[in-house]
This record gives C-alpha cells, structure tokens and sequence, in this order.
C-alpha cells in the first residue's frame, strides 16, 4: 500500500490532500486511481488508512478511514562526517531504513565534501521512511563542526586506532530508556587531536573489527549493530 508523508495542513478534518511531488508520484509513477487504499503519515507518530475519492488536475484528496499501525524509530543520532558526491546522500537513505532518530552532519579536520544538501537530504529521507514504513522521519541537522558536537547519555566513536569491539560495548550497557550518539568519521578518520577531543567529552572509542571500512559502510554497521542489540532486548519500538 502506498505510504506519504504529508504536513499537518493536508490532513485535516477527516480528509487528506496529495499536492505537488506527492500527487505526481500517486497518479503518474503509483497510477493510483479512485477508490485506492493509501497511508498518511504525518511525520510525528501519527498514521491514517485513506482512500481516494477525488482525482483533480494538481491534487487529489480522499478520505481518512481509521489509524494505521507503523514501525517506529530507535533512539539513535548518527553524527556522521561530510562525504564527497553521492556517498553522504546513501548513509542519509540507509540510516533511516535501519530506524536512525536523527542524522547530525559533522564537519571535521579531513572532510572532503560538496556541502551542505540539507533539502535535498530531507527528501532522501522522506522518501525512505516511506519505503520501510517507519512511523516518525528522522531529523536531519545542519552540519556542525566536530568540536560543537553535543553528547547523549551514551556516546559511542569509531576508531581506528583501538578501542573495545563494539559488540562487546553493547552488552556491558542498559540501553533501555537510553539516547545513544554514534560518531562515525571521515575518508581517513578522526585525527588524534579529534579522537582526544571525543575522548575529553565522554565519548567512548569503539571498534568495528581489524578491516578498515569506508565511512559510508562503517555508518551502516554502527546501525546494523544498535538495531541488533535493541532487537535483543525486545526494546525496539513498534
């Protein structure tokens, strides 16, 4: 069944509106006609079943016939580095599919990177949430440098220069009712100057075995593993 998130202006009064992008997407690329099932989400825990009993020219609307269930999000901010072209673009898509609370872009000392896409990393993301029915859309940040990073309750780094497993970490912590920050570097990782900064916060170096991952593919294990750890303590939201 087809998924939107729409803004609180388009669900209103016991009917949903589809506008723009949305309303192409349902009748030139979905094909969706009168009478089709559909769920509206509106980006903050809400969820309708909906149907659609008007077609127009720029928008179609239809009618709220009850709640939807969803799946939810994990308590997680992924503060990952600037990458260059399209790598960035991928961990914003891949993160939300895994269940990521918020995504904080981080500029450090070997970013190499095209700049901030902040709209058009929101629309990435939307359109994945859409994908894996996730109830919530993940917050995406302005970047921030490194050194203004704040920390959560458990604050995780990636190193390359040692550092505990991190599953061996996620047994020895009570994640529940917990935040979690998990701050993946760069191409080249984090600088000593930089690691020594995280460390002098209270962040904890973690490994993610003796393979030197890309950045992109070390932010999808950090995530990869979280969800597994929530999973096995049945603490992830439904």
């Amino acid at each position: 069944m087809a998924r939107f998130f729409l803004s609180p202006e388009d669900i209103r009064e016991e009917r949903f509106f589809l506008r723009g992008e949305d309303f192409h997407h349902a009748l030139r690329v979905l094909r969706l006609r009168e009478k089709d099932s559909v769920v509206l989400l509106d980006g903050k825990g809400s969820s309708f079943l909906g149907r659609l009993d008007h077609l127009g020219k720029k928008e179609a609307s239809g009618v709220l016939t009850g709640p939807a269930p969803s799946a939810g999000d994990l308590p997680i901010t992924l503060a990952c580095a600037l990458l260059r072209g399209e790598k960035f673009d991928w961990v914003i898509q891949k993160s939300t599919e895994l269940g990521v609370r918020r995504i904080q872009p981080i500029v450090t000392e070997r970013c190499v990177s095209n700049g901030e896409k902040l709209s058009r990393w929101k629309k990435i993301a939307k359109e994945a949430a859409e994908q894996c029915e996730r109830l919530f859309l993940p917050e995406i940040l302005p970047p921030v440098p490194l050194a203004s990073l704040e920390l959560e309750e458990i604050s995780l780094f990636c190193s390359e220069r040692g550092g505990e497993k991190l599953p061996s970490v996620l047994n020895k912590l009570e994640l529940k009712d917990f935040s979690i920050l998990a701050v993946v570097g760069p191409e080249g990782g984090f600088t000593p100057s930089e690691g020594e900064l995280l460390v002098s916060k209270g962040a904890i170096p973690v490994s993610l075995g003796k393979r030197i991952l890309r950045a992109e593919t070390a932010s999808v294990a950090v995530m990869s593993m979280l969800l597994y750890r929530f999973l096995a303590e049945d603490s992830f939201p439904a």
